[in-house]
């Protein structure tokens, strides 16, 4: 067992035994990545395809690059026949296409026999993304909630903010607009926890001038 974590090389298409483990070690390691990425995730939309990418891609990143081995031409015919393919998906979190490149890198360690490298790379990648997580600089506020609303008179704005702190963990003003003669504002909030939203509903409805009240909690929407 310890010559497989050696740098080997089988370049010359690999024994059925050494491809075997080098795509079942690129399946371990990045379900490792995959479950980082899962506790450490911090937002509202947590997304179990993009989860399964992550640990599939490292099989495809190591058979790719076994069935290349050191041959120029296998390289130069994968590179174009992966050209034909155009991927068109969006990140909308930049640490999404780090978790990604990250798969794919362990893939191409396991691909090339170099497990020791690749057992430390996600041994060091995943230590360093919990540190991250559980430090001070990762902790910034996720906001869960939208909130809007109308109205015609601004001073009864810290009316309104002061019942959103009795139930908010944290509010974040995020627009100021016109909406036929009224003001509306629109805010991004964090229910504490055990906080009713429907409370915060009926009291801001109690607020003098307060009208077209609305919450949107992810992909749904509440109207009172």
């Amino acid at each position: 067992m310890e010559n497989f974590f050696s740098e080997q090389s089988y370049y010359q298409f690999p024994s059925l035994e050494a491809a075997v483990y080098a795509l079942l070690l690129s399946f371990l390691l990045s379900t490792i990545i995959a479950l980082t990425y899962r506790y450490t995730f911090r937002g509202t939309e947590y997304s179990k395809d993009f989860f399964q990418a992550v640990v599939l891609i490292s099989i495809i990143a190591a058979t790719v690059m076994m069935a290349i081995g050191d041959s120029l031409a296998r390289g130069l015919g994968i590179l174009g026949a992966l050209a034909i393919i155009r991927f068109r998906f969006r990140f909308d979190n930049p640490k999404n296409i780090i978790y990604i490149f990250a798969s794919i890198a362990i893939g191409i360690g396991c691909g090339v026999y170099g497990f020791a490298v690749a057992v430390a790379g996600t041994a060091v990648f995943s230590a360093v993304s919990f540190a991250l997580y559980f430090s001070p600089v990762g902790k910034a506020p996720v906001y869960d909630t939208s909130l809007s609303f109308l109205i015609d008179d601004p001073s009864n704005v810290s009316a309104i903010e002061s019942i959103l702190f009795e139930y908010c963990q944290v509010i974040k003003l995020t627009s100021i607009g016109n909406s036929n003669e009224l003001i509306k504002y629109e805010y991004q909030i964090t229910l504490k926890k055990g906080a009713d939203r429907y409370s915060i509903f009926k009291k801001l409805n109690e607020v003098e001038n307060v009208s077209n009240v609305r919450i949107n909690n992810r992909a749904s929407v509440d109207r009172v």
